[in-house]
This record gives structure tokens, C-alpha cells and sequence, in this order.
């Protein structure tokens, strides 16, 4: 599974998506975030036989302004990273889809390195939602899309926060 986090219309996908620059197995390598446009994002990944659960919370004012800064704080520590074009590759296949995509590296830790069971896509998206104030998990252990899933779900049955489900199928 995968965990990205859409905000006012972008998504912001975190993974090891640098084929030169990760393990052969790809538990580590070099942390790269792709931010570019929501609706594209979904559509590419519905169109690749992905089914995309959309999970949509409300937010308040004082809520959005703080994820704004922590996506900026995020940026400040980033670099553009020049997809190299590997036909068939994650980052090409996006490119082809549409040029409203582009490509960062971290110059620091903790995002800097990848790891599955650590430093992987839900801690990212966690601490952009955690810094608007809404403490909705307890994260512990090792940290995976399918445990962040499960509390997205219990969420949207118990309502304990406005939160709303989208099921996007191909």
C-alpha cells in the first residue's frame, strides 16, 4: 500500500522513487517527494489499475493555515531533482501523463533517507496533518500504509472528526 496526502487541490507523494538511488529491495534509498496536481495524480493511478481511497477532513481556518506552514516548512528543506528519464519508471510515467509534476529531494533527515518501516509515506503525510493541531492516531511501532488505513476507516465510521470517504475505481 501507499499513503499520499492531497491539500488544496496538490498531492504530495512521498517514496523511494529513484530507481539509481535505492536498495535492490527497496526497503531504503534516497527520499523523493512529488508534488503536483491532485485530479492528475488519480486519474494516473486509476488508470494503472489502482483503486484510490480518498479520504477528505474537513479543516478549520486556523487548521489549513497550519498545514500550510508546515508544507512550506517541508519545501524549505528540499532541492529540485531532475527525473533522469528511465522509460517505464514511476517518475517517467508521470511526466508522460502531465507536465504538472516536479520532483524534490531533502538536503536533511529525517526525509532525506527512505525507509519502509520508518521514514516512509505515512510518517510524511502524519506530520503534515498532525501539525494542524488534529492529533488523529497514535503512531507507534513500525508505521505502514495498511495501519494508517485502518484508523482512516475507523474514523470515517465513529465521525469522531468530519471526515469523508471516496472510493476511486478503474
Amino acid at each position: 500500500g501507499h499513503i499520499d496526502l492531497g491539500y488544496n487541490g496538490s498531492i504530495y507523494s512521498y517514496g523511494n522513487y529513484d530507481e539509481d538511488n535505492r536498495s535492490k529491495n527497496s526497503i531504503y534509498g534516497d527520499g523523493v517527494l512529488i508534488c503536483g496536481s491532485e485530479v492528475d495524480f488519480i486519474n494516473f493511478s486509476v488508470k494503472h489499475k489502482t483503486i484510490v481511497y480518498q479520504y477528505v477532513i474537513d479543516l478549520s481556518l486556523e487548521e489549513a493555515r497550519m498545514i500550510d506552514n508546515q508544507i512550506n516548512h517541508l519545501l524549505k528543506d528540499t532541492y529540485y531533482f531532475k527525473n533522469p528519464g528511465v522509460k517505464g519508471a514511476h517518475l517517467t510515467n508521470l511526466q508522460e501523463q502531465s507536465n504538472f509534476y516536479s520532483f524534490y529531494k531533502f538536503n536533511n533527515q529525517p526525509y532525506k533517507t527512505y525507509n519502509m518501516f520508518t521514514t516512509n509515506c505515512v510518517m510524511l503525510a502524519n506530520a503534515i496533518l498532525e501539525s494542524s493541531g488534529l492529533k488523529l492516531f497514535q503512531l507507534s511501532g513500525i508505521i505502514t500504509p495498511g495501519s494508517y488505513y485502518s484508523y482512516l476507516e475507523e474514523l470515517v465510521a465513529t465521525q469522531s472528526v468530519p471526515i469523508e470517504r471516496i472510493i476511486h475505481t478503474y
